[in-house]
Protein backbone atom coordinates (compact mmCIF):
# COMPACT_ATOMS: atom_id res chain seq x y z
CA UNK A 1 0.00 0.00 0.00
CA UNK A 2 1.56 3.66 -1.02
CA UNK A 3 -1.46 5.53 0.17
CA UNK A 4 -4.28 6.78 2.27
CA UNK A 5 -8.14 5.68 1.90
CA UNK A 6 -10.99 5.75 4.74
CA UNK A 7 -12.81 2.81 3.28
CA UNK A 8 -11.51 -0.95 3.24
CA UNK A 9 -9.42 -1.41 0.10
CA UNK A 10 -10.37 -4.48 -1.73
CA UNK A 11 -7.40 -6.11 -3.80
CA UNK A 12 -6.37 -8.47 -6.42
CA UNK A 13 -3.14 -9.40 -8.38
CA UNK A 14 -3.03 -11.11 -11.24
CA UNK A 15 0.63 -12.86 -11.02
CA UNK A 16 1.34 -15.35 -13.06
CA UNK A 17 5.26 -16.04 -12.51
CA UNK A 18 4.73 -17.90 -9.58
CA UNK A 19 3.42 -21.20 -7.82
CA UNK A 20 -0.02 -21.88 -7.75
CA UNK A 21 -2.76 -23.45 -6.59
CA UNK A 22 -6.48 -24.20 -7.57
CA UNK A 23 -9.14 -22.57 -6.20
CA UNK A 24 -13.22 -22.63 -5.77
CA UNK A 25 -14.71 -20.52 -8.45
CA UNK A 26 -12.70 -21.42 -11.36
CA UNK A 27 -9.57 -18.92 -9.75
CA UNK A 28 -6.31 -19.85 -8.53
CA UNK A 29 -4.98 -18.10 -5.08
CA UNK A 30 -1.70 -17.18 -5.05
CA UNK A 31 0.22 -19.62 -2.77
CA UNK A 32 2.19 -18.17 0.21
CA UNK A 33 -0.76 -15.57 0.35
CA UNK A 34 -3.96 -15.91 2.22
CA UNK A 35 -6.31 -17.68 0.40
CA UNK A 36 -9.30 -16.11 0.34
CA UNK A 37 -10.29 -14.24 -2.47
CA UNK A 38 -11.26 -10.90 -2.92
CA UNK A 39 -13.21 -8.95 -5.45
CA UNK A 40 -11.55 -7.93 -8.73
CA UNK A 41 -11.04 -4.35 -10.02
CA UNK A 42 -9.90 -3.12 -13.39
CA UNK A 43 -6.30 -5.68 -14.31
CA UNK A 44 -3.86 -3.69 -15.72
CA UNK A 45 -1.26 -5.66 -17.93
CA UNK A 46 2.40 -5.29 -17.14
CA UNK A 47 4.33 -4.51 -19.57
CA UNK A 48 8.11 -6.36 -19.24
CA UNK A 49 9.54 -3.66 -21.76
CA UNK A 50 8.65 -1.16 -20.02
CA UNK A 51 10.15 0.82 -16.25
CA UNK A 52 7.22 1.58 -15.37
CA UNK A 53 3.33 0.04 -14.94
CA UNK A 54 -0.27 1.39 -13.69
CA UNK A 55 -1.79 -0.61 -10.88
CA UNK A 56 -5.58 -1.29 -11.38
CA UNK A 57 -7.65 2.11 -11.71
CA UNK A 58 -5.35 4.76 -10.50
CA UNK A 59 -2.45 6.38 -11.64
CA UNK A 60 0.86 4.86 -10.06
CA UNK A 61 3.88 4.09 -12.13
CA UNK A 62 6.07 1.26 -9.93
CA UNK A 63 9.56 0.56 -11.23
CA UNK A 64 10.25 -2.69 -12.41
CA UNK A 65 12.98 -3.57 -10.00
CA UNK A 66 10.03 -2.67 -7.39
CA UNK A 67 7.81 -5.50 -9.55
CA UNK A 68 10.05 -8.29 -8.61
CA UNK A 69 10.00 -7.99 -4.89
CA UNK A 70 6.21 -6.91 -4.34
CA UNK A 71 5.67 -10.34 -2.47
CA UNK A 72 8.29 -9.78 -0.32
CA UNK A 73 7.18 -6.83 1.20
CA UNK A 74 5.09 -6.97 4.65
CA UNK A 75 2.50 -4.58 3.16
CA UNK A 76 1.82 -6.71 0.09
CA UNK A 77 2.44 -10.11 1.93
CA UNK A 78 -0.11 -9.08 4.32
CA UNK A 79 -2.43 -8.60 1.33
CA UNK A 80 -4.85 -11.01 -0.22
CA UNK A 81 -4.15 -12.24 -4.42
CA UNK A 82 -6.10 -14.49 -7.16
CA UNK A 83 -4.92 -15.48 -10.57
CA UNK A 84 -7.96 -15.58 -12.96
CA UNK A 85 -7.42 -18.45 -15.06
CA UNK A 86 -8.53 -16.91 -18.33
CA UNK A 87 -4.91 -15.26 -18.52
CA UNK A 88 -3.52 -16.37 -21.87
CA UNK A 89 0.15 -16.43 -20.15
CA UNK A 90 -0.93 -19.73 -18.10
CA UNK A 91 -1.65 -23.48 -19.10
CA UNK A 92 -3.92 -25.17 -16.24
CA UNK A 93 -2.86 -28.97 -16.12
CA UNK A 94 -3.31 -31.01 -13.58
CA UNK A 95 -4.64 -28.59 -11.15
CA UNK A 96 -1.54 -26.18 -11.50
CA UNK A 97 -0.91 -23.54 -13.17
CA UNK A 98 2.11 -23.42 -15.73
CA UNK A 99 3.99 -20.82 -17.39
CA UNK A 100 5.06 -22.47 -21.19
CA UNK A 101 8.25 -22.66 -21.74
CA UNK A 102 10.44 -22.76 -25.22
CA UNK A 103 8.43 -21.19 -27.78
CA UNK A 104 6.49 -19.25 -26.09
CA UNK A 105 8.75 -17.67 -24.23
CA UNK A 106 8.47 -14.31 -25.54
CA UNK A 107 4.47 -14.04 -24.86
CA UNK A 108 4.98 -15.29 -21.18
CA UNK A 109 7.92 -12.50 -20.52
CA UNK A 110 6.36 -10.03 -22.76
CA UNK A 111 2.70 -10.56 -23.05
CA UNK A 112 2.29 -11.50 -19.53
CA UNK A 113 5.24 -11.03 -17.08
CA UNK A 114 2.91 -10.24 -14.50
CA UNK A 115 -0.79 -8.26 -14.11
CA UNK A 116 -1.47 -6.45 -11.26
CA UNK A 117 -5.36 -5.00 -10.16
CA UNK A 118 -5.88 -3.40 -7.02
CA UNK A 119 -8.68 -1.17 -5.95
CA UNK A 120 -7.44 2.65 -5.77
CA UNK A 121 -7.95 1.82 -2.01
CA UNK A 122 -4.82 0.13 -2.20
CA UNK A 123 -2.68 3.11 -2.96
CA UNK A 124 -3.15 4.90 0.20
CA UNK A 125 -5.26 7.17 2.37
CA UNK A 126 -9.02 7.90 0.66
CA UNK A 127 -12.38 8.59 1.86
CA UNK A 128 -14.35 4.92 1.89
CA UNK A 129 -16.17 3.86 -1.44
CA UNK A 130 -16.55 0.62 -2.98
CA UNK A 131 -14.53 -1.28 -5.86
CA UNK A 132 -17.09 -2.70 -8.54
CA UNK A 133 -16.26 -6.09 -9.92
CA UNK A 134 -14.47 -6.26 -13.12
CA UNK A 135 -14.84 -9.31 -15.50
CA UNK A 136 -12.63 -9.68 -18.49
CA UNK A 137 -12.98 -13.24 -19.47
CA UNK A 138 -15.57 -12.50 -22.31
CA UNK A 139 -14.19 -8.92 -23.44
CA UNK A 140 -13.97 -8.67 -27.38
CA UNK A 141 -11.98 -6.43 -29.31
CA UNK A 142 -13.30 -3.15 -29.33
CA UNK A 143 -11.96 0.26 -31.68
CA UNK A 144 -11.71 3.47 -29.64
CA UNK A 145 -12.44 6.80 -32.01
CA UNK A 146 -9.88 9.51 -30.75
CA UNK A 147 -11.83 12.62 -31.70
CA UNK A 148 -11.18 16.50 -31.62
CA UNK A 149 -12.55 18.41 -28.63
CA UNK A 150 -15.13 20.55 -31.63
CA UNK A 151 -16.39 17.29 -32.94
CA UNK A 152 -20.43 17.07 -32.94
CA UNK A 153 -21.04 14.01 -31.02
CA UNK A 154 -25.18 14.49 -30.85
CA UNK A 155 -27.69 16.99 -32.00
CA UNK A 156 -31.06 17.58 -30.92
CA UNK A 157 -33.06 19.69 -33.78
CA UNK A 158 -30.69 22.52 -34.66
CA UNK A 159 -28.75 22.14 -31.69
CA UNK A 160 -25.25 20.48 -31.65
CA UNK A 161 -23.47 19.05 -28.83
CA UNK A 162 -19.82 19.00 -28.76
CA UNK A 163 -17.50 16.39 -27.66
CA UNK A 164 -15.89 19.95 -25.24
CA UNK A 165 -19.23 19.86 -23.86
CA UNK A 166 -19.79 16.25 -22.76
CA UNK A 167 -16.13 16.18 -21.29
CA UNK A 168 -17.04 19.52 -19.44
CA UNK A 169 -20.17 17.80 -18.27
CA UNK A 170 -18.05 14.24 -17.16
CA UNK A 171 -15.63 17.24 -15.72
CA UNK A 172 -18.58 18.62 -13.29
CA UNK A 173 -20.29 15.51 -12.50
CA UNK A 174 -17.52 13.10 -11.29
CA UNK A 175 -13.83 14.71 -11.68
CA UNK A 176 -12.69 11.89 -10.01
CA UNK A 177 -13.58 9.05 -12.41
CA UNK A 178 -12.74 11.01 -15.50
CA UNK A 179 -9.11 12.01 -13.94
CA UNK A 180 -8.98 7.67 -13.18
CA UNK A 181 -10.05 6.76 -16.59
CA UNK A 182 -8.08 10.17 -18.38
CA UNK A 183 -5.30 8.45 -16.94
CA UNK A 184 -5.59 4.41 -17.29
CA UNK A 185 -6.07 5.27 -21.13
CA UNK A 186 -3.10 6.76 -20.97
CA UNK A 187 -1.27 4.52 -18.64
CA UNK A 188 -2.45 1.85 -21.35
CA UNK A 189 -1.11 3.37 -24.27
CA UNK A 190 1.85 4.11 -22.64
CA UNK A 191 2.93 0.52 -21.84
CA UNK A 192 1.72 -0.56 -25.20
CA UNK A 193 4.03 1.68 -26.85
CA UNK A 194 6.93 0.65 -24.31
CA UNK A 195 5.73 -3.17 -25.23
CA UNK A 196 6.36 -2.60 -28.98
CA UNK A 197 9.59 -0.80 -28.35
CA UNK A 198 10.99 -3.67 -25.76
CA UNK A 199 9.95 -6.51 -28.74
CA UNK A 200 11.62 -4.57 -31.48
CA UNK A 201 14.86 -4.32 -29.73
CA UNK A 202 15.07 -7.75 -28.51
CA UNK A 203 13.72 -9.35 -32.10
CA UNK A 204 16.70 -6.70 -33.64
CA UNK A 205 18.88 -8.28 -31.21
CA UNK A 206 17.84 -11.68 -31.96
CA UNK A 207 18.32 -11.04 -35.84
CA UNK A 208 21.84 -9.84 -35.30
CA UNK A 209 23.00 -13.19 -32.81
CA UNK A 210 21.04 -15.28 -36.15
CA UNK A 211 18.86 -16.75 -34.04
CA UNK A 212 15.13 -16.90 -33.43
CA UNK A 213 13.70 -14.34 -30.79
CA UNK A 214 12.71 -16.90 -28.24
CA UNK A 215 15.63 -18.87 -28.46
CA UNK A 216 17.14 -15.18 -27.90
CA UNK A 217 15.32 -14.72 -24.99
CA UNK A 218 15.75 -17.91 -23.41
CA UNK A 219 19.32 -17.68 -23.69
CA UNK A 220 19.60 -14.16 -21.90
CA UNK A 221 17.10 -15.29 -19.06
CA UNK A 222 19.10 -18.58 -18.58
CA UNK A 223 22.91 -16.49 -18.55
CA UNK A 224 21.44 -13.73 -16.45
CA UNK A 225 19.20 -15.77 -13.59
CA UNK A 226 22.05 -17.26 -11.87
CA UNK A 227 21.77 -19.68 -9.01
CA UNK A 228 18.78 -19.59 -6.22
CA UNK A 229 20.99 -20.35 -3.23
CA UNK A 230 19.35 -22.45 -0.18
CA UNK A 231 19.14 -18.87 1.97
CA UNK A 232 16.93 -17.39 -0.78
CA UNK A 233 14.82 -20.68 -0.56
CA UNK A 234 14.69 -20.30 3.65
CA UNK A 235 13.71 -16.45 3.26
CA UNK A 236 11.13 -16.89 0.91
CA UNK A 237 9.56 -19.61 3.00
CA UNK A 238 10.14 -17.97 6.48
CA UNK A 239 8.29 -14.86 5.42
CA UNK A 240 4.89 -17.18 4.67
CA UNK A 241 5.37 -19.72 6.84
CA UNK A 242 2.02 -18.43 8.06
CA UNK A 243 0.28 -19.05 5.10
CA UNK A 244 1.53 -22.42 3.86
CA UNK A 245 0.40 -24.38 6.29
CA UNK A 246 2.08 -27.56 7.45
CA UNK A 247 4.25 -28.07 4.07
CA UNK A 248 7.96 -28.02 4.88
CA UNK A 249 10.49 -26.54 3.11
CA UNK A 250 11.34 -29.08 1.43
CA UNK A 251 8.18 -29.98 -0.20
CA UNK A 252 7.77 -26.45 -1.30
CA UNK A 253 11.84 -25.64 -2.37
CA UNK A 254 10.70 -26.66 -6.12
CA UNK A 255 7.77 -24.13 -6.02
CA UNK A 256 9.88 -21.24 -4.25
CA UNK A 257 12.77 -21.94 -6.78
CA UNK A 258 10.39 -21.04 -9.45
CA UNK A 259 8.75 -18.45 -7.98
CA UNK A 260 12.51 -16.36 -7.49
CA UNK A 261 13.64 -17.32 -10.48
CA UNK A 262 10.39 -15.89 -12.34
CA UNK A 263 11.00 -12.84 -10.48
CA UNK A 264 14.53 -12.76 -12.20
CA UNK A 265 13.67 -12.71 -15.27
CA UNK A 266 11.33 -9.74 -15.02
CA UNK A 267 13.96 -7.97 -13.57
CA UNK A 268 15.88 -8.89 -16.43
CA UNK A 269 14.28 -8.75 -19.03
CA UNK A 270 13.59 -4.80 -18.18
CA UNK A 271 17.97 -4.87 -17.82
CA UNK A 272 18.08 -6.04 -21.21
CA UNK A 273 15.69 -4.24 -23.02
CA UNK A 274 17.07 -1.22 -21.45
CA UNK A 275 20.59 -2.15 -22.11
CA UNK A 276 19.38 -2.65 -25.79
CA UNK A 277 17.70 0.83 -26.10
CA UNK A 278 21.31 2.50 -24.70
CA UNK A 279 23.19 1.08 -27.67
CA UNK A 280 20.54 1.38 -30.41
CA UNK A 281 19.16 3.75 -32.11
CA UNK A 282 17.09 6.75 -30.58
CA UNK A 283 13.70 6.09 -29.06
CA UNK A 284 11.34 9.14 -29.11
CA UNK A 285 8.00 8.75 -27.74
CA UNK A 286 5.46 11.26 -28.80
CA UNK A 287 2.36 10.52 -26.76
CA UNK A 288 1.23 13.63 -24.55
CA UNK A 289 0.26 12.18 -21.05
CA UNK A 290 -2.82 13.58 -19.39
CA UNK A 291 -1.72 17.04 -17.58
CA UNK A 292 -4.20 18.79 -14.49
CA UNK A 293 -3.80 22.62 -14.11
CA UNK A 294 -3.37 23.27 -10.28
CA UNK A 295 -4.65 26.57 -9.46
CA UNK A 296 -2.11 28.13 -6.96
CA UNK A 297 -2.99 30.12 -4.05
CA UNK A 298 -1.71 32.53 -2.14
CA UNK A 299 -1.27 31.05 1.10
CA UNK A 300 -0.12 27.57 -0.60
CA UNK A 301 3.56 27.21 1.42
CA UNK A 302 6.20 26.26 -1.13
CA UNK A 303 9.91 25.36 -1.41
CA UNK A 304 11.93 26.02 -4.49
CA UNK A 305 12.27 28.61 -6.86
CA UNK A 306 9.26 30.46 -8.05
CA UNK A 307 10.39 29.66 -11.66
CA UNK A 308 11.42 25.99 -11.28
CA UNK A 309 10.80 23.80 -14.58
CA UNK A 310 9.76 21.55 -12.46
CA UNK A 311 6.76 22.02 -10.09
CA UNK A 312 5.14 19.28 -7.96
CA UNK A 313 2.04 20.17 -6.32
CA UNK A 314 1.23 17.78 -3.02
CA UNK A 315 -2.04 17.22 -2.12
CA UNK A 316 -1.44 15.84 1.40
CA UNK A 317 -2.43 15.62 5.31
CA UNK A 318 -0.26 14.80 8.43
CA UNK A 319 -2.30 11.66 9.82
CA UNK A 320 -1.49 9.68 6.79
CA UNK A 321 1.48 7.29 7.24
CA UNK A 322 2.06 6.97 3.09
CA UNK A 323 2.25 10.97 2.97
CA UNK A 324 4.95 10.71 6.08
CA UNK A 325 6.78 8.22 3.40
CA UNK A 326 6.65 10.40 0.54
CA UNK A 327 8.17 13.44 2.31
CA UNK A 328 11.47 12.36 2.61
CA UNK A 329 11.70 11.13 -1.11
CA UNK A 330 10.64 14.86 -1.87
CA UNK A 331 13.19 15.96 -0.58
CA UNK A 332 16.03 13.97 -1.93
CA UNK A 333 14.37 14.68 -5.08
CA UNK A 334 14.96 18.59 -4.31
CA UNK A 335 18.59 17.93 -3.44
CA UNK A 336 18.79 15.86 -6.45
CA UNK A 337 17.68 18.34 -8.76
CA UNK A 338 18.87 21.20 -6.89
CA UNK A 339 17.36 24.91 -8.52
CA UNK A 340 15.24 22.67 -10.77
CA UNK A 341 12.28 21.61 -8.18
CA UNK A 342 9.46 23.19 -6.70
CA UNK A 343 7.36 21.68 -4.21
CA UNK A 344 3.71 23.27 -3.73
CA UNK A 345 1.74 21.80 -0.64
CA UNK A 346 -2.09 22.05 -0.13
CA UNK A 347 -4.05 20.46 2.14
CA UNK A 348 -6.37 16.91 1.63
CA UNK A 349 -7.15 15.99 5.19
CA UNK A 350 -9.48 13.04 4.78
CA UNK A 351 -12.70 12.46 6.86
CA UNK A 352 -11.60 9.79 8.91
CA UNK A 353 -8.33 11.04 10.62
CA UNK A 354 -9.75 13.42 13.24
CA UNK A 355 -6.98 15.40 13.88
CA UNK A 356 -5.55 15.98 10.23
CA UNK A 357 -7.73 19.25 9.52
CA UNK A 358 -6.49 21.12 12.99
CA UNK A 359 -3.29 19.80 12.24
CA UNK A 360 -3.02 21.75 8.47
CA UNK A 361 -4.38 24.74 10.25
CA UNK A 362 -1.79 24.79 13.05
CA UNK A 363 1.11 24.64 9.95
CA UNK A 364 -0.54 27.81 8.10
CA UNK A 365 -0.44 29.25 11.46
CA UNK A 366 3.35 28.73 11.74
CA UNK A 367 3.62 29.56 8.30
CA UNK A 368 2.35 33.17 9.33
CA UNK A 369 5.38 33.20 12.01
CA UNK A 370 7.44 31.84 9.13
CA UNK A 371 8.08 28.53 10.22
CA UNK A 372 5.51 26.48 8.20
CA UNK A 373 7.96 23.82 7.16
CA UNK A 374 9.47 23.79 10.13
CA UNK A 375 5.99 22.71 11.99
CA UNK A 376 4.82 20.69 9.34
CA UNK A 377 8.40 18.56 9.32
CA UNK A 378 7.57 18.10 13.44
CA UNK A 379 4.16 16.76 12.66
CA UNK A 380 5.17 14.42 9.58
CA UNK A 381 7.68 13.43 12.60
CA UNK A 382 5.01 12.55 15.42
CA UNK A 383 1.94 11.78 13.34
CA UNK A 384 0.16 9.76 16.09
CA UNK A 385 0.61 12.22 18.49
CA UNK A 386 -1.37 15.59 16.48
CA UNK A 387 -4.22 16.24 19.40
CA UNK A 388 -4.51 19.96 20.09
CA UNK A 389 -2.22 19.75 23.17
CA UNK A 390 0.60 18.16 21.03
CA UNK A 391 0.17 20.72 18.36
CA UNK A 392 1.03 23.19 20.72
CA UNK A 393 3.65 21.59 22.39
CA UNK A 394 5.38 21.40 18.79
CA UNK A 395 5.15 24.64 17.71
CA UNK A 396 7.05 25.78 21.40
CA UNK A 397 9.58 23.13 19.89
CA UNK A 398 10.60 24.90 16.43
CA UNK A 399 10.31 28.75 18.59
CA UNK A 400 6.80 29.96 17.30
CA UNK A 401 5.07 33.04 19.83
CA UNK A 402 2.97 30.24 22.01
CA UNK A 403 0.53 33.03 22.29
CA UNK A 404 0.10 34.27 18.82
CA UNK A 405 0.07 30.68 17.85
CA UNK A 406 -2.62 29.47 20.32
CA UNK A 407 -4.81 32.61 19.16
CA UNK A 408 -4.32 31.26 15.34
CA UNK A 409 -5.50 27.88 16.05
CA UNK A 410 -8.38 28.59 18.20
CA UNK A 411 -9.73 30.99 15.85
CA UNK A 412 -9.43 29.00 12.90
CA UNK A 413 -7.66 31.62 11.46
CA UNK A 414 -6.92 29.38 8.44
CA UNK A 415 -9.70 26.89 8.61
CA UNK A 416 -11.25 28.45 4.79
CA UNK A 417 -7.82 28.62 3.63
CA UNK A 418 -7.46 24.53 4.33
CA UNK A 419 -11.00 23.86 2.58
CA UNK A 420 -10.27 25.22 -0.10
CA UNK A 421 -7.89 23.42 -0.95
CA UNK A 422 -9.61 20.79 -0.06
CA UNK A 423 -12.13 22.01 -2.89
CA UNK A 424 -10.16 22.21 -5.23
CA UNK A 425 -8.41 18.96 -4.66
CA UNK A 426 -12.27 17.05 -5.41
CA UNK A 427 -12.55 19.43 -8.56
CA UNK A 428 -9.42 17.97 -10.08
CA UNK A 429 -10.21 14.24 -9.25
CA UNK A 430 -8.40 13.79 -6.05
CA UNK A 431 -9.20 10.77 -3.53
CA UNK A 432 -6.72 9.58 -1.57
CA UNK A 433 -3.10 10.73 0.34
CA UNK A 434 -0.64 11.86 -1.30
CA UNK A 435 -1.95 12.94 -4.73
CA UNK A 436 1.07 14.87 -6.25
CA UNK A 437 0.97 16.85 -9.38
CA UNK A 438 4.40 16.87 -11.85
CA UNK A 439 4.14 19.73 -13.83
CA UNK A 440 0.52 18.57 -14.11
CA UNK A 441 1.07 14.77 -14.57
CA UNK A 442 -0.51 12.83 -11.40
CA UNK A 443 1.13 10.65 -9.42
CA UNK A 444 -0.98 9.31 -6.56
CA UNK A 445 0.72 7.28 -3.14
CA UNK A 446 4.08 7.33 -1.66
CA UNK A 447 5.81 5.89 -5.04
CA UNK A 448 9.68 4.87 -4.91
CA UNK A 449 11.85 8.00 -6.01
CA UNK A 450 12.73 6.11 -9.25
CA UNK A 451 8.66 6.56 -10.13
CA UNK A 452 9.45 10.67 -9.69
CA UNK A 453 12.68 11.05 -11.23
CA UNK A 454 11.50 9.30 -14.52
CA UNK A 455 8.59 11.55 -15.29
CA UNK A 456 11.17 14.48 -13.83
CA UNK A 457 13.87 13.54 -16.33
CA UNK A 458 11.16 13.49 -18.95
CA UNK A 459 9.81 16.50 -18.15
CA UNK A 460 13.09 18.39 -18.51
CA UNK A 461 13.61 16.60 -21.45
CA UNK A 462 11.14 17.64 -23.01
CA UNK A 463 11.67 21.40 -22.08
CA UNK A 464 15.13 20.83 -23.24
CA UNK A 465 13.84 19.77 -26.57
CA UNK A 466 15.75 15.97 -26.47
CA UNK A 467 14.44 12.91 -27.26
CA UNK A 468 13.12 10.93 -25.21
Amino acid sequence: MTSCWTGPAAYVADYVAGPTVVDRGDRLTKLFLAPSPTRVDQATRIMAGSTRYNVGTGTRPVNIQTLALMFLHPDIRTRRFTVNTHDACADRRQGKLNVSKGARMSKMLYGCALTVAAALGGAGCANAQTAQAQNAQNAQPITVATADQNEVVATVGDRKFTLKEVEAKWQEDDPAERAKVTQLLYQHRRQSIDQLIGSYFIEEAAKKAGVPTEKYLEAEMTKRRGTVTDAEIQKVYGENKDRVGAQTVEQLRGSITQFIERNRDAQNLAILVDELRKSGPAVKVSLDPPRYTVALAAHDPSRGPVDAPITIVEFSEYQCPFCGRVTPTLKALEQKYAGKVRIVFKDFPLQNHAQAPKAAEAAHCAGDQGKYWELHDQMFSNQQQLQIADLRKYAGAVGLDQTRFDRCLESGTHAANVQADVDLGSQIGVQSTPTLYINGRVVTGAQPASVFEAIIDEELALQAGKQM
